[in-house]
């Protein structure tokens, strides 16, 4: 008596942890979620680079975080041109921004740009998959969000392996790139 019913419970625990399908995602919801995530990562990126670059002004780091704002300001444009052909919107909420305002008012000075290499590393693969699942209509705007990404990688590298300056250098170079897909991406038949 006592195996069998340990037995059932086992078995009932089995089947109540068990997911009613075993199917993986399709391309179709893996390529949405990496897009619905990375809308969010710039949204979330714009408001606290927006407070680190006004904070930071007068620091060392103050010219790292005003390049990455700048690049922000334009992601936000290039994006904002994509959502409603991708059929993507996002929107941070009031509590989230607020969060992120403290954060970033106060988070400047603690930022490890190492930290920025360690997140960025792992999200770029991901990035690569939204692209190659994504339609090839909209391959110009793909390749800008992972080039974009790769500039952040290698500016927080460069800041690693120097100093804040040289990050911010990469940044700025990056820019003209970033404003000619925005020029291309506008001139495009939607």
């Amino acid at each position: 008596m006592h195996r069998s019913l340990l037995f059932t419970v086992t078995l009932s625990l089995l089947a109540i942890t068990m997911p009613a399908t075993s199917e993986e995602p399709s391309q179709h919801e893996i390529y949405f979620n990496h897009l619905e995530y990375e809308y969010g990562n710039r949204a979330r990126t714009y408001i606290g680079m927006e407070v680190a670059a006004k904070a930071s002004r007068d620091s060392e780091r103050g010219p790292f975080f005003q390049a990455y704002y700048e690049m922000e300001v334009l992601n936000q444009e290039i994006y904002g041109h994509m959502k409603g052909e991708l059929d993507v919107d996002y929107q941070v909420n009031w509590f989230l921004g607020m969060g992120l305002k403290a954060t970033g008012y106060l988070g400047w000075r603690f930022l490890d740009a190492q930290w920025f290499v360690d997140i960025v590393i792992p999200y770029l693969p991901k990035l690569e998959e939204m692209r190659s699942l994504s339609d090839p209509q909209h391959r110009l705007f793909f390749d800008y969000v992972v080039a974009q990404e790769e500039v952040q990688l290698a500016a927080s590298q460069a800041v690693v392996d120097g100093d804040w300056q040289d990050g911010a250098d990469l940044i700025q170079a990056f820019l003209p790139q970033a404003q000619a897909a925005l020029v291309q991406l506008n001139q495009s038949p939607d």
